[in-house]
């Protein structure tokens, strides 16, 4: 049997300059590990056809999405009624016609999952993953009643089209001038600056505009800049906004509240000459295999391309917390089979780890279907695992090592 290439590819096929039109995921990345934004990026033909190394969205990520998709579908439909917030009497109605919450959660779910199928890392965890959002739903539902609970747009004329939207995730628009009304999921340009961004939601009301943005974590800094930046390209979007209409108001909303941030044209000119030099740096750090990685011991935990980085899998990387046995912990480990110890075993060597002991014997457990290449490798061969959960046989004297549905799998040789 063949072991699929999601096991096997560790380098790109070709290494992708910074895109043309910068944002501010990108920027983020990559001034925190050029390596990171450079492996996230590349092509890997060998894997799929598209560009950039697959994504693995979180619990946390899924659920969010979810979440956005939900409410973005309840509001098209409120205001297409002539709805402006959920406070009023109509919108039990509606609601009831889209089938209620639990529809609407439900059709959201399949759009996201769909929207990932293909995914050669994210099919080995697919079903799992959907069984585990499912559990979530509860949270989810809660979510989407408190931010739709917040939220008040500008009414609109119901049209054919806007009906039509309802059913897709995304609104198709072309760049022309965006109308009176509430629009969701909007790709914002400023040419000056070659910087782009999606807001997912803007209000336009009479001479003036307010953006919010949905958060389903814990606040950040970097939620503030994102926002500011949103507002920076909204006023300096031709096609969008040629009559440039100003910022009003820039919303975060958190599940536990909002947060206004603040913005205004002097900030925004200087906020820009700031993107371009950060923009200037970036270009200049991202250089394919050449790129810097910059290892951080609460960073690189986090970076969902770790597996692939070479400088991350030696000894130079940075230490952890040492484990104890009282609790479970998640590592980074490098591991060389030994022997089978059972169907779904190998007795393994540690090469490299936080958690575990150089050198010292543990146990490698893992789930048939989304690890059944262990099942094909022989003794001597390397394995690298991310994300890794480690754990104590009950006398505490051989680590586990054990796999689940988050741990990235790569065999290095």
């Amino acid at each position: 049997m063949k072991i699929p290439a999601v096991f096997t590819t560790v380098t790109p096929t070709h290494w992708q300059a910074p895109p043309e039109w910068m944002n501010f995921h990108y920027l983020v990345r990559a001034e925190q590990c050029p390596r990171s934004a450079a492996l996230r990026h590349a092509t890997y033909s060998q894997l799929w056809n598209r560009r950039g190394y697959p994504d693995k969205p979180s619990l946390a990520a899924l659920a969010g999405t979810v979440v956005h998709r939900a409410i973005a579908r309840i509001v098209r439909a409120l205001a297409a009624s002539g709805i402006g917030s959920f406070e009023d009497p109509r919108s039990v109605a509606i609601l009831k016609s889209l089938g209620g919450y639990s529809n609407v959660i439900a059709e959201s779910v399949t759009d996201v999952f769909q929207s990932l199928a293909g995914n050669p890392r994210f099919d080995l965890v697919s079903s799992a993953s959907l069984s585990r959002l499912n559990n979530r739903l509860p949270a989810i539902r809660e979510q989407v009643q408190l931010q739709l609970s917040r939220l008040k747009w500008k009414l609109q004329p119901p049209s054919a089209d806007l009906m039509e939207d309802l059913d897709t995730d995304t609104v198709a628009r072309d760049r022309v001038p965006l109308e009176q009304g509430t629009h969701f999921e909007v790709e914002l340009r400023h040419r000056g600056i070659k910087w782009r961004g999606f807001a997912d939601l803007i209000e336009l009301r009479d001479d003036l505009c307010k953006i919010e943005d949905f958060k389903s974590g814990e606040p950040s800094d970097d939620h503030l800049l994102q926002l500011q930046i949103y507002g920076l390209l909204w006023c300096h979007d031709e096609e969008l906004n040629p009559a440039k209409v100003a910022v009003d108001k820039l919303v975060i909303c958190y599940p536990n509240g909002n947060r206004i941030v603040r913005y205004d044209k002097k900030s925004g000119s200087k906020l820009a000459q700031e993107l371009q030099a950060r923009t200037k740096a970036v270009r200049k750090a991202v250089s394919g295999s050449a790129s810097q990685a910059n290892l951080d011991a609460e960073r690189c935990p986090k970076c969902d391309v770790r597996h692939l980085c070479s400088a991350y899998w030696t000894k130079d990387r940075p230490a952890g917390v040492d484990a104890s046995p009282e609790r479970l912990e998640l590592d980074d480990v490098q591991l060389v089979l030994r022997s089978r110890k059972g169907q779904n075993t190998w007795l393994a060597e540690c090469q490299l780890a936080n958690h575990v002991p150089v050198g010292s014997t543990v146990l490698l457990r893992w789930t048939p279907k989304e690890f059944a290449v262990l099942d094909q490798l022989l003794p001597s061969s390397e394995v690298r695992l991310s994300g890794a959960l480690i754990s104590y046989s009950e006398d505490a004297r051989l680590q586990i090592v054990s796999c689940s549905t988050m741990t990235d799998l790569i065999l290095p040789t």
